[in-house]
């Protein structure tokens, strides 16, 4: 144990010595100070070369374990060394812009700043620019020297050290010195001449205070920062700046003036509180005053704004119903009570008023996070009436979360009644067009069946004819009979349906009906397609299908061709209608769909408009392509699934 001991010792020093070796790049550093710079820098009575700079010196060559020669000299000389390289240090320099320019500066030591120091019976310098025509001393080299010398028609006494220069003005020489503040008031203290000189204007040229090494001396540089942050770090730095500047040096002029501020002050807060006192139930008075006039125009503001807002909401000419986020009723307007022939009462909810029975809870649920939703429902009033209404249902967005919902009622019930009438319009256009081919279709199997009547009393005993009237005669009635069902079917008004379509099916029925123009231009019809089934309304779709082939009829004149074909594509049904007849201009093909666009001599412009909004009513698209003298291509798509 006692072997480790002295073995941790051993480390220890061998540690510090070769960390206090680190930077004893040279036998021994020579640095240069001012030798009357005090309390910085200066030589006593005694001859003793001592102050702040020296102790820092002498501190940071403890610290780093290098040697150094403090050499002081006059001011002056002492720069001229340091740029011919006699001295490897300035061990305190104040920065300025020039300077810089010719040496290297440590890290700060001190922030410094210049005075102007002028005697106590000199009432007519308060700036820089009031020493111009008058004689000023200054130390030669200084930073000082720097500050005064533009100053016009100035009489400068330019002095070794700065202690001289205050000479120079207690011994009435000039009539003001510029320097260091601090070494100008240390040095008026020591001599006990404080009483005979003054401080005159703000501080001039406050900066840092530093040592400076050669231009370009990177390496001496690097000793002194390192230096300085090791004596700033174990403390020592600190004691040495309290020795120094830890007691403040008296400055009566600047007493007098705090004394003066301070009385300023003083009478000002008293005036101040007087008049607050004497003042403060006035104003108090006004400004309730006026914050009650703000507050009931505030208040009138807000009623108006409400009465705006309700008369906005009654002028809609569509219901609205708002809730909160439990369900609540928190407004609505008369035409929502008219439309749905409800009392509605706020503080009610959507179960008094049934909306649940059209909306679900869980549709509701989504709204409430954020969703929108638009649904059409069917309202039964009180006369057993069916309004056909679109609700849509908006969040009422708050800060931080949807606090309620909107329900939008609009009335359509007209529209679709008035739509329905111009479908049922245009089914019966379609079948006025189609009126002499059915009637020919009719007279055919009538033909037949009146023949073979006539002809019972002659050949009734033949058994041939008898094979021949039980044969023929049902045949023509059940083609008749599905003549007639096919027109009952097509023309009778029926309500949506969607369902399955087996085209198939639905095409011989429209073909069944357009056969005799089939038969009259010598129409030529081919259908490829398999067990084409689709989501739509069945009358629906025979109407869409009947208007595009009539109109591919319409287009041919004589000996055309009609291509009819349809297959499953992208969960979608598509049927394609093809002729070769005159074609559509390229300028009209986007107007086909407008409603009373036409091209015939004899047509209203209302069937394609139909066929497109039936198409759409079911999910569907539908598009044109068609070159002007070949023929015309319709595209139509229908959904294989319900919605």
């Amino acid at each position: 144990m006692r072997y480790r001991g002295v073995l941790s010792i051993i480390l220890t020093i061998f540690i510090l010595v070769s960390e206090s070796y680190a930077y004893g790049y040279k036998e021994t550093l020579k640095i240069a100070g001012d030798n009357n710079y005090p309390p910085y820098e200066f030589v006593d009575e005694n001859g003793n070369y001592k102050g702040f700079n020296v102790d820092v010196m002498n501190a940071i060559s403890i610290e780093l374990g290098i040697d150094i020669e403090i050499i002081p000299m006059n001011w002056n000389d002492a720069l001229m060394s340091l740029r011919r390289g006699e001295v490897d240090i300035v061990q305190g320099m104040t920065k300025s812009l020039y300077r810089k320019s010719i040496f290297e500066f440590s890290n700060e030591l001190v922030i410094n700043s210049q005075a102007i120091f002028v005697r106590k019976d000199t009432s007519f310098v308060t700036e820089v620019k009031d020493l111009s025509g008058l004689k000023v001393a200054c130390q030669k080299g200084d930073v000082s020297d720097e500050l005064i010398r533009n100053v016009s028609d100035i009489t400068l006494l330019e002095k070794e050290n700065q202690g001289l220069a205050i000479e120079a003005l207690l011994n009435n020489e000039v009539d003001a010195f510029v320097g260091n503040r601090l070494t100008g008031l240390y040095y008026l203290q020591k001599t006990k001449r404080i009483e005979d000189v003054k401080i005159v204007g703000e501080p001039m040229h406050t900066i840092q205070y530093c040592s400076a090494t050669k231009k370009g001396d990177k390496e001496t540089l690097a000793i002194l920062n390192e230096g300085i942050k090791r004596i700033k770090k174990n403390g020592t730095y600190d004691k040495i700046y309290k020795k120094w500047f830890g007691e403040s040096f008296s400055d009566t002029n600047e007493k007098w003036k705090q004394l003066f501020y301070i009385a300023q002050i003083m009478i000002i807060i008293t005036l101040g509180f007087t008049l607050s006192v004497y003042y403060w139930n006035k104003r108090l008075k006004k400004e309730v005053e006026k914050q009650t006039r703000e507050i009931k125009e505030k208040q009138k503001e807000i009623d108006q704004n409400d009465r705006l807002k309700g008369k906005i909401i009654e002028s809609i000419i569509s219901g609205i119903i708002a809730f909160d986020s439990t369900g609540k009723i928190i407004n609505f307007n008369s035409f929502a009570k008219n439309l749905l022939e409800v009392d509605i009462q706020e503080g009610m909810t959507w179960h008094d008023i049934d909306i649940y029975e059209r909306i679900k809870v869980e549709e509701i649920k989504r709204v409430l996070s954020n969703e929108t939703l638009k649904k059409s429902i069917q309202w039964k009033l009180r006369n057993g009436e069916i309004k056909y209404i679109d609700c849509s249902i908006i969040p009422i967005k708050g800060p931080e979360c949807v606090e309620g919902v909107i329900m939008y009622f609009y009335d359509y019930t007209k529209e679709k009644n008035l739509n329905e009438m111009i479908i049922h319009h245009d089914k019966m256009q379609a079948l006025g067009k189609l009126s002499a081919g059915v009637a020919h279709e009719l007279r055919n199997p009538l033909t037949s069946v009146k023949a073979f009547i006539d002809m019972i009393p002659e050949k009734i005993d033949n058994i041939n004819f008898r094979e021949q009237l039980m044969r023929i005669v049902p045949q023509e009635l059940n083609r008749l009979n599905n003549l007639v069902s096919v027109l009952l079917d097509y023309s009778r008004p029926k309500e949506s349906n969607p369902q399955e379509v087996y085209f198939d099916e639905l095409i011989k029925d429209v073909l069944l009906l357009l056969n005799p123009h089939f038969k009259k231009k010598e129409i030529k019809i081919t259908q490829k397609f398999n067990n084409l089934i689709f989501w739509a309304d069945v009358s629906q779709t025979k109407q869409i299908i009947l208007n595009i082939i009539v109109n591919s009829i319409d287009a041919i004149v004589k000996k055309g061709r009609i291509d009819i074909t349809g297959h499953i594509e992208d969960d979608k049904a598509v049927i394609r209608i093809w002729d070769n007849g005159c074609g559509i201009n390229k300028s009209n093909i986007n107007k086909v769909f407008d409603p009373f666009y036409t091209s015939k001599k004899d047509g209203y412009g209302i069937g394609l408009s139909i066929t497109h909004q039936l198409v759409q009513e079911n999910k569907g698209e539908i598009s044109i392509k068609s070159v002007k003298g070949e023929g015309t291509l319709v595209t139509i798509r229908f959904p294989i699934y319900p919605d």
